[in-house]
């Protein structure tokens, strides 16, 4: 997993960089264009845009040789992946806006198709043919070193919209969001084989947004589908090459029907529900929090049902910290188990950001770690993974939980909760969750423990456990690492 700086969630596809925005431009039906953004006083057609542009530049010190048990700063003769990743989209739609009790009260219908493209290169040097360029020959594949590769991907769709607007602000709407992705993946596992994913995904979303576009609230519910295709490329064969020149000039069925490929495929499909919090201003600087959640994951060879919970916290626009965290809890019914995903990933605030992201959580739920030298320069890129089983929630349901303790271990980190009320209110919730657990998705209780790690920590100890997990990390500056941690 420390190979690979993607997650593939979900969440990747229930937000675009950008969203519809209303331009300051609208005419009339006898062809009149105003540029004011007063009331509605007449029925008129506003410009709506989307755009959105990402870019990431980034070094790391992949995992090819293995994993390091301990932080171990790595020397100028390890060689650094380069990563270099571009996302770019646009739209152009049109609406329609009436008054609808005075000027200033309006209604309005808008239609936005847009379409978008993103490519990511990962090479540990400039290649002769540039960065973008593939192994479309032996000489060219030879060029390459293990680890490379190549993702690009293009995604379209579009977004229907309905709501009222205050003084021309738009305080309501209800929209429905229709997008499919298409994503090729290219990457040198070995002197012999190169992976390629051919990927697809769709989804559907439809909801409605409550608030101005610097303040607003979005609650939906969403459908998603994935099919991905995973393909075994001899390079050394001459069909290798060829079948890559075949799918770059989008002949699939030359690479389907390839002697010197094998095969292996999955489809999934997702229902669930969305829920997202914005504050900032667009394009400029912003936070966005998401919750998607998941009852059932069905496959194509017989089904099988999963509660899957995915929590996003990150920033957006120009001006930005780009430290995004990720939490994803997967519930197994058949099992009965509970197994957490958290990632964090920094590029602007460089180790620090981890720090402030992720292991401040787990010094709070006691899992405590010597971390390295912090530095704002530096990329980094870590994942906490554990699992917790029935009969710990059982142990747990079953600890008393102090208010004065809680208090107590609130005041050293500093948090709301030292104070009597605030302390006394989590606890409160806790025993809520308890008492009608049976009747509420196990997913609930985990968002809950998320969100409250000393609760966690308080209930672990109480039960006189111990919980385990696994944290890997790899960055520019220090070897890929993987520790067993363990509370006290």
């Amino acid at each position: 997993m420390a190979q690979s700086l993607t997650t593939t969630t979900p969440y990747d596809l229930t937000s675009t960089v950008g969203s519809p925005l209303s331009l300051p431009i609208r005419f009339d039906l006898s062809g009149r264009v105003s540029f004011l953004l007063g009331g509605v006083n007449s029925t008129v057609f506003p410009v709506f845009t989307h755009a959105g542009w990402e870019r990431q530049k980034y070094d790391y010190v992949p995992a090819v040789l293995g994993l390091l048990p301990d932080w171990q700063e790595a020397d100028a003769s390890v060689p650094r992946l380069q990563v270099r990743r571009h996302k770019i989209e646009g739209g152009l739609g049109i609406g329609a806006a009436t008054k609808l009790l005075s000027a200033k009260l309006g209604l309005s219908l808008g239609l936005v198709p847009f379409k978008g493209a993103s490519w990511e290169s990962r090479a540990f040097r400039e290649p002769s043919e540039g960065r973008w360029s593939l192994p479309l020959d032996h000489a060219a594949w030879d060029e390459w070193s293990i680890g490379e590769g190549r993702d690009y991907q293009v995604f379209g769709g579009f977004t229907a919209s309905l709501g009222v607007s205050l003084i021309g602000l738009s305080t309501g709407q209800v929209f429905r969001t229709t997008q499919e992705r298409w994503q090729l993946s290219l990457e040198k596992i070995s002197s012999k084989h190169m992976r390629v994913r051919i990927r697809r995904d769709s989804w559907k979303k439809a909801g409605f947004v409550v608030g101005p576009i610097i303040a607003n609230w979005e609650r939906a519910a969403m459908t998603y589908f994935d099919q991905e295709r995973a393909y075994l490329l001899d390079m050394q064969d001459s069909a290798g090459p060829e079948a890559l020149r075949a799918l770059w000039a989008g002949r699939l069925d030359e690479l389907q029907t390839s002697a010197a490929v094998s095969e292996e495929g999955s489809v999934r499909t997702w229902n669930g529900t969305y829920r997202a919090r914005y504050l900032g201003i667009p394009y400029i600087y912003g936070q966005s929090t998401a919750r998607v959640d998941l009852q059932s994951w069905e496959t194509a060879d017989g089904g099988r049902s999963l509660g899957i919970l995915n929590l996003q916290t990150r920033n957006n626009g120009i001006l930005r910290e780009a430290d995004p965290q990720v939490w994803t809890i997967v519930h197994d019914p058949a099992d009965g188990a509970m197994y957490f995903l958290a990632i964090s990933q920094s590029i602007e605030r460089g180790s620090v950001g981890v720090h402030e992201k992720l292991g401040y959580w787990m010094e709070r739920i006691g899992l405590n770690m010597q971390w390295p030298h912090l530095s704002k320069k530096d990329f980094l890129d870590a994942r906490l993974m554990f699992a917790v089983t029935t009969a710990a929630w059982e142990r747990w349901s079953k600890v008393e939980l102090e208010v004065a303790a809680y208090q107590e271990l609130c005041a050293d980190f500093r948090l709301k909760c030292q104070k009597e009320r605030t302390a006394r209110k989590g606890i409160k919730r806790w025993n809520e969750i308890l008492e009608i657990r049976d009747e509420i998705r196990p997913l609930q209780m985990a968002e809950f423990l998320i969100r409250h790690p000393l609760l966690w920590g308080m209930l672990v100890i109480g039960s006189k456990d111990k919980l385990k997990a696994e944290f890997m990390a790899h960055g520019n500056r220090w070897m890929p690492v993987q520790k067993i941690l363990s509370t006290p």
